[in-house]
C-alpha cells in the first residue's frame, strides 16, 4: 500500500558549528537546500545492497547502451570511451569476471554521483531532536509538502529486515532508486523519512520554492541567542513563517509544540 503523503515535511538541524549555522542561514535567507552524499550519512548500511548481474547477452548490451548517453549528459569525462569500455566488458569478458569488474564501478557511481535531501513526516520525535538537533538545542524546519520544487517529488523510505537485491541489467530506474536509495533497516522506521533524490548532480546546494518554508520549531533547550538569531533571519524573508517551540508534555515521555 502506498504511503500517504503528509501535509508537512520537517528537517531537524543543529546550529552547533559554523558550517551548520551557515546551512540553516542559507536555507532561510536564500531558499537553498544542501543535498548530501550518502557516504557521509550516519547509517553504515546506507546504499548497501546485493547486486545481481544475471541477464541475457541482449539485456546486458541494452543496459550499457542506455547508460552511455546518461554518462555523457552527466558530464562524465571521456563518456564515449568509458561506454565502449563497458560494452567490451559485457560482450567479451565471461559473465562472472564481468560482474567482478562492474560491481565496484556501479557502487562507486551510486555513492558519489547521487545526492539526497532527507526530511521527516513528524516534528516532535525525541530521538531525532537528540540526534539531529544538537540534543534539543537546534531547530526543526517545517515545509509545505504540497509545494514544488522539490517536495512533490520526494519519495518515502521503506524499512526492511533484509538488504534489497538489485539486478544491474534488468531492473528499471524506479526499481533501482527504490532498492538502493529508499530502503533502510527496520529499526530506522521511527524517523518516518522521505527523500528528495538527485541521481546525477552530486552533493551541493539546490534551490527550493521559498513559499514552502512555513515554520521553524526551536528545541526545548535552544538558547535565547539562537532563537533571536533565527528570528532575525526569518523576519528578513518577507514571508510568513510561524515560530514555535518544543516543550515537555505533562505525564508522558513526549513533546508538545507551542507558538512563540
Amino acid at each position: 500500500m502506498a504511503m500517504r503523503r503528509p501535509d508537512r515535511f520537517y528537517k531537524y538541524r543543529s546550529l552547533a558549528t559554523d558550517l551548520e549555522r551557515g546551512r540553516v542561514a542559507d536555507l532561510i535567507t536564500h531558499s537553498r537546500l544542501f543535498y548530501s552524499a550518502p557516504a557521509g550519512f550516519n547509517d553504515p548500511f546506507e546504499f548497501r545492497y546485493n547486486l545481481s548481474f544475471e541477464g541475457s547477452p541482449e539485456q546486458r548490451r541494452a543496459r550499457i547502451a542506455a547508460i552511455i548517453p546518461k554518462m555523457k549528459n552527466a558530464g562524465t569525462p571521456d563518456g564515449d570511451a568509458q561506454g565502449a569500455y563497458l560494452l567490451n566488458i559485457v560482450e567479451q569478458v565471461p559473465a562472472n569476471e564481468a560482474a567482478a569488474i562492474l560491481e565496484p564501478l556501479v557502487v562507486d557511481t551510486f555513492r558519489t554521483k547521487t545526492a539526497l535531501y532527507s526530511v521527516s513526516a513528524i516534528p516532535d520525535d525525541v530521538l531525532m531532536w537528540s540526534h539531529y538537533s544538537d540534543s534539543h538545542k537546534g531547530v526543526c524546519l517545517e515545509f509545505d509538502a504540497n509545494v514544488d520544487p522539490p517536495w512533490l517529488t520526494a519519495f518515502p523510505v521503506s524499512y526492511s529486515e533484509t538488504i534489497p537485491t538489485l539486478n544491474f541489467y534488468t531492473d528499471n530506474e524506479i526499481e533501482r532508486v527504490r532498492a538502493v536509495m529508499l530502503t533502510k533497516a527496520q529499526r530506522w522506521k521511527y524517523e518516518a523519512e522521505w527523500r528528495c533524490v538527485d541521481v546525477n548532480g552530486g552533493p551541493g546546494l539546490r534551490p527550493f520554492n521559498p513559499d514552502s518554508l512555513t515554520g521553524v520549531v526551536f528545541g526545548l533547550s535552544c538558547p535565547q541567542g539562537t532563537i533571536d538569531h533565527v528570528r532575525g533571519l526569518v523576519t528578513g524573508r518577507g514571508r510568513a513563517v510561524e515560530l514555535k517551540r518544543a516543550a515537555l508534555a505533562t505525564g508522558t515521555y513526549t513533546l508538545r509544540l507551542e507558538s512563540l
